[in-house]
């Protein structure tokens, strides 16, 4: 038994090492470092196990695992964030971010899901040409009098679908790969919109990219005025270093943890046959100027992502 809580711990302690010293330039860190909330498990049963055995070495390595961990999980793990006073009578407005995954052999029932969430804003990732005609066909956007859709072959195909008017959309291209933005006026409030698709840091190649644009996605929102939203798929978790900094940069806030549902919202992978969605690498982010009242995970058919749905007030703006 102990040389079984020993294999386990060895692992866990040197993520927990590479972590701490700030190395990540290889693909089984940045998995490891994304699961941070469950791989880390493990090492309470170990430290258990060092315990009952009287194994010094072994309960104070498990052990100082365990508290790396409790301390990387806090942040997620708040009470939800309270509304402000006056935002019971501000502006609301629910956004839905989507990737539809390409390619996908029919999007039609991700459309049906989509046009019944009734939402005020609408992002959606890897869309190509044939995914727009479907969803098109679901009568998803005819409740949206603006937009800003710039579809591709390949996974990098964006749109930003509003009801709100819009102005300076545009695609730019953070790190060299194309994402789409926009400044939407809701009832007199100037709202920024950025919709997000990062390249997975699952190769070592891809990694610098995925920092990169982390880094110029931060840097854009902490460089304008006025309140901003940043959803959609960012190929990451609060366990990665560069989305951490991207919250710090940017002032934003994960709409998850603001409604309370930090460690319990997972989007990705969806429709797997063995594991369930682990990890939430779909966000709604928004920085001061907005508030969260609600988000949820919706179903995805026909895609690997849930997609994310979030109700959110104007703050300090009334009717």
């Amino acid at each position: 038994m102990e040389t079984a809580a020993w294999a386990v711990t060895a692992p866990l302690a040197g993520l927990a090492a590479a972590r701490i010293v700030g190395f990540d330039r290889h693909p089984v860190l940045s998995m490891g470092n994304a699961g941070t909330p469950f791989v880390y498990l493990p090492a309470y049963g170990a430290a258990a196990v060092g315990l009952a055995t009287r194994r010094r070495g072994l309960t104070a390595v498990a052990g100082a695992v365990a508290v790396a961990h409790l301390a990387w999980t806090a942040p997620e793990t708040r009470r939800r964030r309270p509304l402000p006073e006056g935002a019971a009578t501000a502006t609301r407005i629910r956004l839905a971010t989507a990737n539809i995954r390409y390619p996908s052999k029919d999007s039609t029932e991700l459309g049906d899901e989509l046009t019944a969430s009734a939402a005020d804003l609408l992002f959606l990732q890897e869309l190509s040409p044939e995914h727009l005609r479907m969803l098109k066909a679901t009568g998803l956007f005819d409740r949206y009098p603006y937009c800003y859709v710039d579809a591709r072959h390949g996974s990098f195909g964006a749109g930003i679908w509003s009801r709100y008017p819009l102005s300076d959309a545009e695609t730019w291209d953070p790190g060299g790969l194309p994402m789409v933005r926009a400044v939407a006026a809701i009832d007199g409030t100037r709202v920024r919109l950025f919709n997000i698709h990062c390249k997975a840091p699952m190769r070592r190649r891809w990694i610098r990219l995925f920092k990169e644009q982390l880094d110029e996605i931060g840097s854009a929102v902490a460089a304008g005025t006025g309140p901003a939203i940043v959803a959609g798929d960012f190929n990451a978790t609060y366990g990665l270093a560069p989305f951490r900094r991207l919250l710090h940069r940017g002032r934003l806030r994960d709409a998850h943890v603001d409604a309370g549902r930090g460690l319990l919202g997972t989007t990705w992978p969806r429709g797997g046959r063995v594991f369930p969605p682990l990890f939430r690498i779909d966000h709604v982010l928004v920085t001061d100027g907005i508030e969260v009242v609600a988000v949820r995970e919706g179903r995805g058919p026909g895609s690997d992502h849930r997609p994310v749905i979030a109700d959110l007030a104007i703050a300090g703006h009334r009717p």
